[in-house]
Order: C-alpha cells, then sequence, then structure tokens
C-alpha cells in the first residue's frame, strides 16, 4: 500500500468506520452500566453494535501481511517497532495523568509497570506485535494451503477460541473447564483466527448474501443477547460482547468481507483520514474523558454520547 494504484480504497474506508466505532465503545462504555439506570440500553446497544472494530482491524492487517514474503527478521522489527510505539503512547498518557494526580509513581519500577501494561485500551498493540512475529508460519499456511483447509483450520481456532472460550468463562461448566485444561490447548485463538480470515477474504472471498446473513445474524445475537443477559444478570454481561464471542466473530467476519468486496474510487478524504487511524486509536482516550466530563451539563444522553465521540474523533 505504498503507491496510490495499490491502495484499496474498500478497506481504507472500513479502518476509518473501524476507528470511529472504537471512539464511539469506549463513549458508551462509559455511560451506565446497570439495568434501570438512565441511558443504559442505548449505552448496551452501542457497547454491542460497534463490537466489530477491534477485530476487524485484525483483518485487515491479516489481509495485507499474510501475503508478504519477508524473511523472519522484517516481522521481528516490526513487532519490536509496535511494542515501541505502544510504550511511547503509555508514556505520554503517565504524563498526563501524573501531572493531573490521576497516577502516582514511586519509583522506576512503577513507571516501567506503567509503561507496559497501561493505559488499558492499548492492549491491542501488544496483540498485534504477537501476530507480527507469528506471520511467517501463518504466512507460508494462508498462502500454501486450499479453501477446504483453510475453512477447517479457521473453524477449529473459532471454536476453542470463542465457543469454548465463552462456556468456560460463565464458570458454568466445571467438567468442559477440566477437559479444555486435559486437552492442553490454548483457548485464545480467536485473534490469529482473525489474522487469518482476513487473507482468507483476499483469496478466495465470500458470496456477499452470505456476508450479509453473517453480519444480520451477530449483530443480533451480540445485541439482543447483551441486553437480555444484562437485564438477567442485574449488570451489563460482558461475555457475550467480548470480542472472544461467536457472535461478535460472525458480525466482525460479515462486514469486513462485505466491505472488501465493493470497488471504492480513489477518495480524497479517504486518502487523507485512512493513514490516521492508528494515531487515533493511541490518543483518543486521552481526549474522551475531558470531553465526556466537559458535557455533563448535557442532560439528554444521547446528545452527550454522540457529540463526545465527534468533537473526540475530529480533535484526534
Amino acid at each position: 500500500m505504498n503507491s496510490t494504484a495499490s491502495r484499496n480504497y474498500s478497506i481504507d474506508f472500513l479502518r476509518i468506520v473501524s476507528s470511529f466505532m472504537v471512539v464511539l465503545l469506549h463513549t458508551a462504555a462509559m455511560g451506565a452500566i446497570i439495568p434501570g439506570e438512565k441511558g443504559f440500553i442505548l449505552n448496551t446497544v452501542l457497547n454491542s453494535v460497534t463490537r466489530f472494530c477491534v477485530p476487524v482491524f485484525i483483518m485487515i492487517s491479516g489481509y495485507f501481511m499474510l501475503e508478504k514474503e519477508e524473511n523472519s527478521s522484517y516481522f521481528l522489527k516490526r513487532s519490536i517497532k509496535l511494542v515501541f510505539i505502544m510504550i511511547l503512547w503509555s508514556a505520554l498518557y503517565l504524563v498526563r495523568y501524573y501531572l493531573s494526580g490521576t497516577v502516582e509513581v514511586n519509583s522506576l519500577k512503577d513507571v516501567l509497570k506503567y509503561l507496559l501494561t497501561e493505559p488499558l485500551h492499548l492492549w491491542y498493540f501488544y496483540a498485534l506485535a504477537a501476530l507480527t512475529l507469528f506471520t511467517p508460519a501463518l504466512s507460508v499456511f494462508a498462502r500454501k494451503c486450499d479453501k477446504k483447509t483453510y475453512i477447517y483450520t479457521m473453524t477449529l481456532m473459532l471454536v476453542f477460541g470463542s465457543v469454548i472460550t465463552m462456556l468456560v468463562r460463565e464458570n458454568s461448566f466445571p467438567t468442559l473447564m477440566l477437559i479444555t485444561d486435559k486437552l492442553k490447548i490454548g483457548t485464545l485463538l480467536t485473534f490469529p483466527a482473525y489474522y487469518l480470515f482476513g487473507y482468507y477474504i483476499k483469496k478466495f472471498g465470500m458470496n456477499k448474501k452470505l456476508s450479509f446473513l453473517f453480519f444480520v445474524a451477530g449483530l443480533f445475537v451480540t445485541v439482543s443477547g447483551a441486553l437480555i443477559l444484562s437485564f438477567k444478570k442485574g449488570f451489563l454481561s460482558e461475555n457475550i460482547i467480548s470480542f472472544y464471542s461467536l457472535n461478535v466473530a460472525f458480525m466482525s467476519m460479515g462486514i469486513f468481507s462485505f466491505f472488501s468486496s465493493l470497488n471504492f474510487k480513489e477518495n480524497g478524504f479517504i486518502k487523507q483520514i485512512a493513514p490516521l487511524t492508528a494515531g487515533i486509536y493511541g490518543l483518543h482516550m486521552l481526549i474522551l474523558p475531558l470531553v465526556y466530563d466537559g458535557l455533563s451539563t448535557v442532560k439528554i444522553n444521547f446528545i452527550k454520547l454522540i457529540l463526545s465521540v465527534l468533537i473526540t474523533y475530529i480533535v484526534c
């Protein structure tokens, strides 16, 4: 994607949409999380609808990275660079919160711990760095294997990474927990499945009707499930809207495959904004709380939420 001719503006547009949804997700998450509280339904619906944002980012990375035939040192350097970028973002947040008195650091150990673990939303850089490290092996598989084997592998990864992970996290299946422990297979395989799916679409594509069905089914289960389970439990049910949940996976795969099949023409807006999305992701949680608190006089929850998202996104 170094030249205009090689850009995929449909994917670039999806990158912009996903970055906007990240801001919207985190804004909705700042609102009511208890059923009965003002704005709970709106916040829960938006929290659910936007959940495709991070999986789609992973798919976009796989779409481009898995076609590269570079040596392992290239991916090692790229992975180190991602961690370094994360630390730089973390340092910016540390300075901001230290000066405001929000974070207290008393030693070099405290500083290092913060730089490597905070703020929470920067976990994405770690995840992407790990996937980048494994790209040489995943790339060989993605480029060489046939469609049937590709689907078989992604299905297994989603079964262990999504279905089993969701069931285990409910703490209602002790026998399943014992079985998965005996299997000695890590259950968090969903992100590699997303990564592989990105290139799967590039290599094999997907029928638009099937893409639409995936998205609608995933969206329906995610939104309705979040509302039903939250009212049943008495608090926002995070499991059903987790990035690891199968319904979120289906929703994400549907929207990614649909947009990747479109043929957007060269567009100046997309061309200028798409390269900024990584920066928007890194910066938005520094701006959003200030904007959200600054709009405390706005009493209508929906207006406050939308204004917070728009102002934050534009400023970033």
